[in-house]
């Protein structure tokens, strides 16, 4: 009987460390980081709830015509009450940065300028949180406004004549009626209810835009979507839909006729744009 004898294996040469301890190093400097961030988010959060301060402004609201409205962070919001005067409401740590004031019969509001009302870390709408007031007489539908927003959200619910919205980024929603508006959103998100609206021109390059118009049917619309998405809805009757869709999407739900008074210019480079009829027109 013969006995086998088996070559003894090779040594292993020992697996490659520098992979290992490549990930290893990168795994650990992402946990420091997110310490970090969590970290410095909740001393600025404690320091911003120290160091906040209610800030409280006035001015004349008689003979004003127009309001010229900024804002960059935080949550910002426009009331009509029973006031005699226009009242800025500002909770911050840079509340008394906040500038209310006139410029003929325009009343302007405007935030801290340079970096005081910018952050890094932990940003919160609790840290900014303004409030503007003015009388209900004034929310008759004859004021002009423009509203330019950098960041964060705003709130508001008025009638006005002329109305502008320049939306960089955040959240705007927007309740009342106008007589004509014009609405640019760069980014996030703006949300639209408008009665009565006569003419709109409205324009998304990124972000989704919801414009809901309901009342009488406006005569002239014109939209466009450069990127992102808009929901538009109008008043049921007839529309002269024009549209160049040449890229992305258009999904038109409209009564199109050729000789509807009522007319809406569509233009999709990229994107999506959804027309949709609402509630029955007014007047027609």
């Amino acid at each position: 009987m013969s006995t086998q004898t088996l070559n003894p294996l090779p040594p292993q040469e020992p697996a490659p460390r520098g992979s290992a301890t490549a990930l290893n190093i990168i795994l650990a400097v992402i946990g420091v980081l997110a310490l970090l961030t969590v970290g410095i988010g909740a001393a600025r959060s404690a320091m911003a709830t120290l160091n906040s301060s209610h800030v409280v402004q006035t001015a004349d609201a008689k003979g004003i015509t127009a309001l010229d409205i900024q804002a960059n962070s935080g949550s910002f919001e426009l009331q009509f009450t029973d006031t005699t005067e226009a009242v800025l409401e500002v909770r911050s740590t840079s509340g008394s940065a906040w500038a209310l004031n006139r410029s003929g019969s325009t009343l302007q509001v405007r935030p801290p300028a340079g970096w005081n009302d910018f952050c890094f870390f932990g940003c919160t709408k609790a840290d900014n949180e303004i409030k503007l007031t003015l009388p209900e007489e004034l929310n008759n539908g004859t004021l002009d406004a423009k509203f330019e927003l950098g960041a964060g959200e705003f709130r508001a619910n008025g009638n006005f004549n002329d109305l502008g919205l320049d939306v960089s980024a955040g959240e705007l929603n927007m309740l009342g009626s106008a007589h004509t508006v014009d609405a640019k959103l760069g980014a996030g998100f703006a949300g639209l209810v408008l009665s009565d609206v006569d003419t709109a021109t409205l324009e998304v390059s990124a972000g989704r835009m919801s414009a809901e118009l309901d009342g009488t049917a406006p005569s002239s619309v014109n939209a466009r979507v450069s990127a992102g998405w808009m929901d538009l809805v109008v008043p049921d009757t007839s529309y002269h839909v024009v549209s160049d869709a040449s890229a992305g999407s258009l999904e038109n739900n409209l009564d199109n006729s050729s000789s509807s008074k009522h007319q809406i210019s569509v233009e999709v480079s990229a994107g999506s744009a959804v027309l949709t009829p609402g509630t029955e027109a007014s007047g027609e």
